[in-house]
C-alpha cells in the first residue's frame, strides 16, 4: 500500500518550475543531464576511476559512502512508500521516467519518491571527496552539482522538494557514520555490519533499486577482500595506463551487465541482487588481475 503526503508550497513550486521548463523539449534535456550526474552508471564510473586508477583508498571509502547511503536511502522508501508526485496530482506532468521502458506508474519499476536517490547518490559522492581533498574548491562546485541534481529531480515531476532535502541530508550523515567506523573498527567488521543492516531490506523492500545497489554492496564487498588476499594491486600515477584502466573496466561492466540480464531474464527481486552482485565482483575484483599483464604497462 502507497501513501501521498505532501505540503502544498511543494505542488505549486512544481508547477512553477514544470511552467518554465516543461514547454520546451531542449531544456527538458538539459535538466535531465544534471539528473545524469547522480545515475548509477555514474556513481560506478566515479568509484571505478578512482579505485582502479588514481587512489585506491578513496575509491574504496567512496563505493562504501554510497552504498550504504544508497541502502539507507531504499530502506527507508520502502518504508514511507511515498508516491512520486506525478502519480498523485494531474497538474504535474512526469517529464522523464526513472525507468523509462516501464509504465511510469508502476511503483515497482519507477521506485517511491521519499526520499530522492539521485539526490543521496550525489551527496554521497560529493562530500565523500571534500572529506578526502579538504579543498575548498571541491566543496563549493560541488555543492553547485548538488543543488542541479536536486532541482532537476523536482522539475521533471519525479521527486517533491523534501525528497532532495532529506535524500541529501542521509547522504551527509551517511558519510559521517562510515568514517566513525572505519576509524574505530577493523574494515572486515566494518563490512560486516553493512551487509547485515543493509541486508533487512530483502525481508519487507518491494523496489528494484534496493535490490541492485544490496547486490553491487555484497560484490563489492567481497571483490575488496578478495583483492587484499589475492590482488593487493598498486595505483598508477601513468596517464594512459590509468585510462586504459579505466575504459576497459567500465566497457566491462556494461558488457557483463547486459549479459547477465539476458542469462537472468526474469523478475525475481532476489536474482536482480544475485545479478549485481556477480558483476560488482567482476569488474572490481577479477578484473583488476589484469592490471599485472603488459597490456596495463606503459612507460
Amino acid at each position: 500500500m502507497t501513501i501521498s503526503f505532501q505540503f502544498g508550497w511543494e505542488v505549486l513550486l512544481i508547477q512553477y518550475l514544470q511552467g518554465i521548463i516543461g514547454n520546451s523539449p531542449l531544456l527538458v534535456s538539459i535538466i535531465s543531464m544534471f539528473s545524469s550526474l547522480a545515475s548509477a552508471e555514474m556513481s560506478v564510473f566515479i568509484i571505478c576511476f578512482f579505485y582502479w586508477s588514481y587512489n585506491r583508498k578513496i575509491g574504496l571509502h567512496l563505493a562504501m559512502s554510497l552504498l550504504f547511503s544508497s541502502c539507507t536511502n531504499s530502506l527507508i522508501k520502502n518504508l514511507f512508500l511515498r508516491n512520486r508526485p506525478y502519480f498523485v496530482n494531474e497538474e504535474i506532468e512526469c517529464l522523464r521516467p526513472v525507468e523509462p521502458e516501464f509504465d511510469i506508474n508502476d511503483m515497482a519499476k519507477q521506485g517511491y519518491s521519499f526520499p530522492s536517490g539521485h539526490a543521496n547518490n550525489i551527496a554521497s559522492l560529493i562530500y565523500t571527496l571534500y572529506s578526502e581533498f579538504k579543498n575548498k574548491h571541491v566543496l563549493y562546485i560541488g555543492n553547485i552539482i548538488i543543488f542541479l541534481v536536486a532541482l532537476s529531480r523536482v522539475v521533471l515531476g519525479v521527486h517533491y522538494p523534501s525528497d532532495v532535502l532529506v535524500g541529501i541530508f542521509i547522504g551527509f550523515i551517511s558519510i559521517l557514520f562510515i568514517q566513525y567506523m572505519l576509524k574505530h573498527f577493523d574494515k572486515k567488521i566494518t563490512y560486516i555490519f553493512l551487509v547485515i543492516f543493509c541486508g533487512l531490506g530483502v525481508f519487507y523492500c518491494d523496489s528494484n533499486d534496493y535490490f541492485s545497489t544490496y547486490g553491487l554492496l555484497c560484490g563489492f564487498v567481497l571483490a575488496d577482500l578478495f583483492n587484499d588476499k589475492y590482488n593487493d594491486f598498486s595505483n598508477t600515477d601513468n596517464i594512459l595506463r590509468g585510462l586504459i584502466r579505466l575504459v576497459c573496466g567500465f566497457a566491462l561492466f556494461l558488457i557483463v551487465n547486459t549479459v547477465l540480464k539476458k542469462i537472468f531474464n526474469t523478475d525475481s527481486y532476489y536474482i536482480r541482487s544475485l545479478r549485481y552482485a556477480i558483476n560488482s565482483f567482476i569488474i572490481i575484483g577479477i578484473y583488476p588481475l589484469l592490471f599485472k599483464y603488459n597490456i596495463f604497462k606503459f612507460k
